[in-house]
């Protein structure tokens, strides 16, 4: 790889001394960084926490690239560089000494036939304030349950280590083709999360309380709309699929060993 794109968090690299650093390391190394989006770009490269690189994917999918991140978040399970390991780790993109994971993505599909695309997952809670809703939920087309929660999220594989760990969702092997369905602090027994076959369709109806506002629905953390009255969402596996560099030898086991103390 030849052509990178870089893109930072501004509140993780204040001054773009990491960002500065990686850009004369790869001039270094003779490669080109772009300062504006176009086909040429090969590889993009974020620099923050695992939210910086999925906002890279929602925005700069189009390029149909690879995407990498450098870690300078907390957990960091997606951002596969740490800082201090910068200048081993960019010869071997150089040299295309990695191997390229390609990641399952959501489609949510919208009553009026819009669809939207989603890396880690798609939300549905309550508009302006977290209050307790009921979700009907089918699979298929027949029906699975009702959650009464605060809210009920979708996730790939690779959103399972997002929002989904921290309603109390399972963690996915990142390879996998299933989609994980949770419930956002349930206000009932019935709890638990459902793994479901990649090829399933899920279709998530909010039950309708004027008294209690609207449901708003939100793609990788971005809130996109709020429904009306009867809006249904259907969620499937989405043919697009997201290229992640792993440069590492590690296993997943052993990174998420390591992330989880």
């Amino acid at each position: 790889m030849r052509n990178f794109y870089i893109v930072t968090n501004e509140q993780k690299d204040r001054d773009y001394i990491l960002t500065n650093q990686i850009k004369e390391k790869l001039k270094q190394l003779g490669a080109v960084i772009f300062e504006e989006q176009t086909a040429d770009i090969e590889c993009v490269i974020s620099i923050g926490g695992d939210g910086t690189l999925i906002q890279a994917v929602r925005e700069l999918s189009w390029l149909d690239v690879a995407f990498v991140g450098v870690n300078r978040g907390t957990t960091g399970f997606l951002t596969e560089i740490e800082p201090d390991s910068v200048d081993t780790m960019l010869p071997r993109l150089v040299k295309d000494d990695f191997v390229i994971e390609n990641r399952m993505m959501l489609k949510a599909t919208l009553e009026n036939g819009e669809e939207k695309l989603a890396l880690n997952d798609v939300v549905l809670s309550k508009a302006g304030a977290m209050t307790v809703a009921e979700y009907q939920i089918h699979v298929n087309g027949s029906p699975l349950t009702t959650y009464r929660a605060d809210g009920v999220l979708v996730s790939t594989p690779t959103g399972s280590t997002g929002y989904n760990l921290s309603a109390g969702g399972p963690i996915v092997e990142p390879n996998s083709k299933v989609m994980t369905l949770t419930p956002i602090c349930a206000h009932t027994l019935n709890c638990h999360s459902v793994i479901l076959n990649g090829d399933d369709e899920i279709c998530i109806s909010p039950i309708w309380n004027p008294m209690k506002g609207q449901v708003a629905v939100a793609f990788d953390g971005e809130c996109y709309k709020t429904l009306e009255e009867g809006e249904t969402i259907r969620v499937t596996a989405a043919k697009e699929q997201t290229k992640i560099i792993r440069l590492g030898q590690e296993s997943f086991v052993t990174v998420l060993s390591r992330k989880l103390n």
